[in-house]
């Protein structure tokens, strides 16, 4: 492969990883289409066409915010929305799309008696519940010059795990590494499942690169879990989080998001893995 090819996708994931919190909400764009067969057997019934484009218009919102349908356990369709269950192992929460324009993508999140009012914007920030939650970077440290190749560059395939033919310590060199504060609005006992994933997704993490594997939910879950549980009043997160390489294309991101500010209180760790190929 070309040596000028080679150092691209060398700094790619490092650029997407530095830059996610920054980006436009097209970053959460996918490629993949939900059959007219998957929505029917999800709402558990025949749909009409006009039904059916309209499930089909809110998934791919919900795509490109990070909520793919894989993630869908249930559909149902109504005269007024089209409400979309996330099973997030002890809980479920209900998510009723509200509205995509050029400005931004909301939606609403429920979870027994907790709801969450939920937009992003076009700037790629996040606002919950009419407060614009905010992302500060205390530290970022890049090994090299990170170059951003457009989407139309290359494409990717995102796992739990390691990939085919790589095992986790394989991952060895160290590309970037950082940590960020963010400023919630509300406590975190008051915040349902599905607006966590939300944040998580906008911040300089890749969750967000996840939307399709289907583990993403309970991630999610395992977070919001362990920093509820130590630290249910807290306003505030964040996060550490590191980039490895092995090889020229295959990636592992090294996370800890923790239940206060400035890498304190309880953590959830988690590695993420991505594949690049050019095309």
């Amino acid at each position: 492969m070309n040596s000028k090819i080679n150092k691209k996708i060398l700094t790619i994931a490092v650029a997407v990883a530095m830059i996610i919190a920054t980006m436009p909400v097209t970053i959460f764009a996918s490629d993949s289409v939900i059959s007219a067969e998957k929505i029917e057997t999800l709402a558990g019934e025949n749909l009409n066409s006009s039904s059916l484009r309209s499930v089909e218009s809110d998934l791919n919102s919900l795509q490109q915010v990070g909520i793919a349908e894989d993630m869908v356990s249930e559909i149902n369709v109504t005269s007024k929305s089209n409400e979309f269950t996330i099973d997030f192992g002890t809980t479920q929460d209900v998510i009723t799309m509200e509205q995509n324009t050029s400005d931004s993508i909301s939606y609403t999140v429920r979870e027994g008696s907790k709801v969450d009012h939920c937009e992003y914007l076009s700037d790629g920030s996040f606002v919950l519940d009419g407060y614009k939650v905010q992302v500060e970077t205390v530290s970022e440290n890049i090994a090299g010059n990170p170059i951003v190749l457009s989407r139309a560059g290359y494409r990717s395939s995102k796992s739990l795990s390691p990939m085919s033919g790589h095992s986790a310590s394989d991952y060895k060199t160290l590309l970037a590494s950082g940590s960020q504060n963010i400023a919630l609005g509300k406590a975190l006992d008051k915040l349902t499942a599905g607006a966590l994933w939300g944040v998580l997704t906008t911040m300089a993490m890749p969750y967000s690169l996840l939307g399709h594997v289907a583990r993403a939910a309970s991630t999610a879950k395992n977070i919001y879990d362990v920093i509820k549980a130590a630290h249910p009043s807290s306003t505030a997160i964040s996060c550490y989080y590191k980039t490895f390489i092995a090889g020229s294309m295959d990636y592992q991101y090294r996370t800890k998001v923790y239940s206060l500010k400035n890498n304190k209180g309880a953590y959830a760790p988690q590695n993420t893995y991505e594949h690049f190929v050019v095309i």
